[in-house]
């Protein structure tokens, strides 16, 4: 069994590559500058560590088209401290219900299976985007949806703890950016794929614009066979508006809208009914959309995967969900939101306390009177009894239950009783 592993919030957010001691950040936003490091590292220990833990855990250092990153050593990502960049939860999720191939996870980086094409002939008309579900029924490729879990999972943006403070969409950049920069999708790197839209400041219009017009290039049909490229947009949507042909969709941060046919937004309404209607005061909707350049320029959505959630951008699937995040973050209890991807799991937690051992599950009735809804609550209630799992629930016709704070030191003892700490 390893050694005991603690949290280091004086080290939080640093590594270390060859017996030195840097913060995470800079190796991420100028890698170019450790590259010698880098080496070094690899040759002589064969990884890097990360030091939200004492001691430190192993990280992959990979190399792409000479470009050095930082990965989790897989299978260790559950011992990072919550908030660290390199935490997975180690909890269920929908990603268990993909065939083998859909996500496959090397030391060289990821690949993805995508079910929307990044490529197609410019006389293929386009299908206006597959039906969210249909990935999730044959599971050998992820939708945009499970998609969109994926980089939220990878970005540690699932996850929230006391440490977080104050999650700005400036925080989420960094994050989606630096899980897409070690993925390839349907044989493409995804950082060259992906515009995750980057938060706005005056200082950096210029620079933002630049990497807008560079996103848009290569959407652009090229080549003899003239083909078209999809792209993928992530970004908060502010506004939706219907046009002549339509619908417009406004991203904050980003002066240019997207447009959508209005069969694309109905649907969009039909299968996320929370993410539209209960955005604004009461949460945030977030977005991942497949986009192709028309030929006066404008950037079109032929698909798109909406989520509702929090302030702090923690994916939820209601308004009573919502209401419960916020009631965790409220407590300062660190938790991850299990997500579901394309599929949905047989028992899946709403939410998953893991300041607790064992971990305390948490969930949420929001229906009352439904017959097959109710045989379900019942399964999931005998789930977690024969396992003895925690449980907290929440009849949300009820006040919200009690959720005591806990202590630095409880939690670090919760944590030191998991297995193989």
């Amino acid at each position: 069994m390893p050694p005991e592993t603690t949290a280091s919030p004086t080290v939080s957010g640093q590594v270390e590559l060859a017996g030195r001691t840097v913060p995470l950040r800079s190796v991420r936003s100028s890698p170019e500058r450790y590259s010698a490091l880098f080496r070094q590292a690899r040759a002589e220990e064969g990884h890097a560590l990360c030091l939200c833990r004492s001691p430190g855990l192993r990280l992959v250092v990979r190399v792409r088209s000479g470009r050095y990153h930082l990965a989790v050593w897989p299978g260790e990502g559950h011992r990072h401290f919550v908030t660290c960049p390199f935490f997975r939860s180690g909890t269920a999720s929908g990603r268990s219900e993909y065939a083998s191939g859909a996500i496959t996870e090397r030391p060289e980086g990821v690949s993805i299976r995508l079910s929307t094409p990044l490529e197609e002939h410019t006389s293929t008309k386009a299908a206006g985007g597959a039906h969210p579900g249909a990935a999730g029924r044959s599971r050998s490729r992820l939708g945009l949806l499970g998609m969109a879990h994926y980089l939220w999972e990878a970005g540690g943006l699932a996850a929230w703890g006391p440490e977080v403070g104050r999650r700005t969409w400036t925080r989420c950049h960094e994050q989606l950016q630096q899980a897409a920069d070690q993925v390839r999708v349907n044989g493409k790197d995804l950082g060259a794929t992906l515009y995750v839209v980057p938060p706005f400041t005056p200082q950096r219009a210029e620079h933002n614009a630049e990497g807008l017009q560079a996103f848009l290039r290569r959407l652009r049909p090229s080549g003899k066979g003239r083909r078209r490229a999809t792209g993928l947009v992530v970004g908060e949507v502010k506004t939706t508006w219907p046009t002549a042909h339509g619908h417009g969709v406004r991203l904050a941060h980003l002066r240019q809208p997207l447009y959508a046919r209005s069969a694309l937004m109905e649907r969009a309404r039909r299968s996320y009914p929370s993410a539209l209607s209960q955005a604004g005061s009461a949460g945030r909707t977030v977005g991942l959309f497949a986009v192709q350049v028309s030929a006066k320029g404008y950037l079109v959505a032929v698909d798109m995967a909406l989520m509702l959630a929090t302030a702090g951008y923690i994916p939820v699937d209601s308004a009573y969900e919502l209401r419960m995040a916020d009631h965790l973050v409220r407590a300062g209890r660190s938790f991850v939101k299990p997500l579901r991807y394309d599929g949905q799991a047989a028992v899946l937690p709403d939410f998953t306390l893991v300041d607790t051992w064992p971990h305390t599950c948490v969930e949420v009735y929001g229906i009352q009177g439904n017959q097959a809804y109710d045989k379900r609550k019942q399964d999931k209630r005998d789930y977690y009894r024969r396992r003895q799992v925690p449980l907290i629930e929440w009849e949300v016709s009820e006040p919200l239950p009690r959720v005591e704070p806990l202590g630095p030191s409880a939690a670090r003892r919760a944590r030191a009783a998991e297995p193989g700490r």
